[in-house]
């Protein structure tokens, strides 16, 4: 935000750091961080609490210093590229809704956008009309990333039960890290994509997505920039 750093402590607590001075804008929480992500002007942030499997997901705005809580149902939630606008996927029954919300009006409503048989994944809302769906990464089960298209309603499969999958994705998701397991389930490939799922490049070395970043520019015509990973030692280190 204006006039200073915002960081989120691991212990859940929100502190703005401003002329040499901490301010803290939100006490620690009893249940730990999974995650937390800032809107596209920094000025509110989504915050996963407690249990990955059960998370207790929130909006706590930096300027008004209160916070909104979603439902206890929401699944995992992702912020829109250029907006004060969140999606969320929501458990109802045996499907899941995939749900919009805008938090930048006065009385924000949720809408759902579509509804989809898919039991968990993160969301990462890439696109102003494309958001993508991710398994959430397992070592032991196959994982798929599905593109989700809003104006036509469409889902398009971009990677499909691939071992062990885990990825991380540029801004624009243009391009992205992809690891799949191999059989033995102790290492596996980490290939360059393009955002349709597309093999760019095999690296010759192993490490989590997670660990990696894109620094640069990237779109379907061209790409420029840099892929920043930290890499183990050692192989069973990863």
């Amino acid at each position: 935000t204006k006039g200073g750093i915002i960081l989120v402590e691991p212990n859940g607590e929100i502190v703005k750091m401003e002329g040499g001075k901490a301010k803290i804008l939100d006490p620690a929480s009893f249940l730990p961080i999974i995650s937390a992500s800032f809107s596209f002007d920094g000025q509110k942030i989504l915050i996963a609490r407690g249990d990955s499997r059960a998370p207790q997901i929130s909006v706590f705005d930096a300027i008004k210093l209160d916070s909104r809580s979603l439902p206890a149902s929401v699944i995992s939630a992702s912020w829109a590229p250029q907006s004060h606008e969140i999606t969320y996927l929501e458990a109802r029954g045996e499907q899941n809704a995939l749900v919009s919300l805008n938090l930048g009006v006065k009385n924000p409503k949720p809408k759902t956008l579509s509804l989809l048989r898919i039991e968990s994944a993160n969301l990462y809302w890439a696109l102003a009309d494309q958001i993508f769906l991710i398994d959430k990464g397992s070592a032991f089960a196959n994982g798929s990333v599905w593109s989700f298209g809003i104006q036509k309603n469409i889902l398009l499969p971009v990677l499909e039960e691939k071992p062990g999958l885990t990825t991380t994705w540029n801004k624009n998701a243009s391009l992205g890290l992809a690891l799949f397991a191999d059989s033995d389930k102790r290492g596996g490939e980490l290939h360059l994509i393009r955002g349709d799922g597309r093999t760019m490049r095999t690296f010759n070395f192993l490490t989590l997505p997670s660990k990696c970043a894109f620094r640069g520019i990237s779109s379907k015509e061209k790409v420029e920039g840099e892929l920043i990973c930290a890499i183990p030692r050692e192989r069973n280190e990863l």
